[in-house]
């Protein structure tokens, strides 16, 4: 038994290990070294996945089990249907299943975790520990003046060595709510060094925000921020005057921060913001609904034409395209939304979009009956909403990783009693 509980902490440590992960991979893809350090350690981490599940089996949520199975089966079977229409090669099938595997990576962690993490508090240390790892990722290159920036004519859009932007920005969107209520919780507990770590790790992770410089994640990073302050000062009973006091220190500090000593950051990341969305304004003419979406509206309209003109659609239209398919039968015009809902539409049909969507239900109705987190909930739903708006939730390799932390977070109930 001690042995099961050792190889599952490994397990545990060898996850929270991927932030390093992908920052090693994207450093090597910057320099031009084609070693596939990312896609390696997640297919040794979905076999881990799969072993743990085998060797130990499912006990306390069978039927999310039963919903993981399900999406495996059917999904692989839509892309062994995509094969047979395509007459696609070994190595496209390969790679269509490669792209899927990070689908059902959100699935398995979001089970094995749920099944063999035993209390909130242990979630929590694993949390930190990933958002330590981003944080570190990036600021420290950013102290070196290392690292790569989204738009290579303009000082915003800092991504360190992480490849792609909106994954990042999902991730401390995410990592970031969560140590709020981690922080919040710890108003209610004996104060100690862990409280000033995760205050100081929470203004880090708004400085690493400030610096991906999308419009998603400052503006979440600012509302975030102020309802944790407003819920604190003037709600949260519990909290003496001395430390609703210390709040609006800490606030005028940060305050004072952004305005002295990171003025000159903060004018050049919304510098570089206002200078893209005006370049876009004039590419597309004052049109906001092209703005806003940063093209997506434009790369959907070229999917959907890409699919009428497409020979048997009407058979497309039930299983899909393929993920890599697409890529290679539309590139840029169509091949890749960015929107995760669509994406599916086009990459795995009405069949596959529809499995996604019960399934999602499923999450929220199990949730509700058997009274689960609503801190972990609400990530869900902005989840959902940062899948359909901005995409690289579900079918992203860091993104899934932490979408399978939330949906586990909602299924954890074990938790020391808190005060309200």
């Amino acid at each position: 038994m001690e042995n099961n509980n050792d190889t599952k902490q490994l397990f545990f440590y060898f996850f929270s290990l991927f932030p390093l992960v992908d920052l090693l991979n994207g450093y090597l893809l910057s320099i031009n070294h084609g070693l596939p350090v990312g896609t390696a350690y997640r297919l040794v981490l979905l076999g881990w996945i799969v072993m743990i599940l085998l060797k130990e089996g499912v006990k306390k949520h069978s039927s999310l089990a039963l919903v993981a199975f399900i999406n495996v089966v059917i999904f692989s079977l839509l892309n062994l249907v995509q094969a047979l229409f395509f007459s696609h090669s070994v190595s496209q099938i390969m790679t269509d299943f490669t792209a899927l595997s990070k689908y059902f990576l959100w699935l398995g962690i979001a089970l094995v975790f749920s099944e063999h993490i035993q209390e909130k508090k242990q979630l929590e240390k694993l949390v930190v520990r990933v958002n330590t790892f981003f944080s570190a990722g990036v600021i420290i290159p950013y102290v070196l003046g290392i690292g790569n920036f989204t738009y290579s004519n303009s000082k915003a859009g800092y991504k360190s060595f992480f490849f792609a932007t909106n994954d990042l920005t999902y991730a401390f969107v995410i990592l970031s709510t969560l140590l709020s209520f981690y922080l919040i919780t710890q108003f209610s507990r004996e104060k100690s060094s862990y409280f000033i770590f995760l205050t100081l790790l929470y203004g880090t992770n708004l400085i690493c925000m400030l610096l991906i410089g999308t419009k998603s994640g400052i503006g979440y990073g600012v509302v975030n921020l102020l309802v944790a302050f407003i819920y604190l000062i003037f709600i949260k009973s519990s909290i003496s005057y001395n430390f609703k006091f210390f709040l609006i220190q800490t606030l005028l500090i940060l305050l004072l921060f952004f305005l002295v000593i990171g003025k000159d950051m903060v004018l050049s990341v919304l510098d570089g913001v206002i200078d893209r969305m005006s370049y876009f304004y004039k590419v597309y003419e004052g049109n906001w609904v092209k703005i806003l979406s940063s093209s997506r509206s434009i790369y959907l309209e070229d999917a959907y034409t890409g699919f009428l003109k497409y020979p048997l659609n009407y058979c497309i239209l039930w299983f899909g395209f393929g993920a890599a398919n697409r890529w290679s039968l539309f590139g840029r015009h169509g091949g890749y939304i960015e929107m995760d809902f669509f994406d599916t539409l086009f990459s795995y049909g009405f069949i596959g979009l529809a499995l996604l969507i019960v399934s999602l239900v499923y999450l929220v109705i199990k949730c509700k009956k058997e009274q689960g987190d609503k801190r972990y909930l609400y990530l869900f739903f902005v989840s959902l909403v940062y899948a359909f708006l901005t995409g690289h939730v579900f079918y992203s390799a860091m993104s899934s990783m932490i979408f399978g932390l939330v949906i586990s977070g909602m299924f954890i109930t074990k938790e020391r009693k808190v005060e309200e």
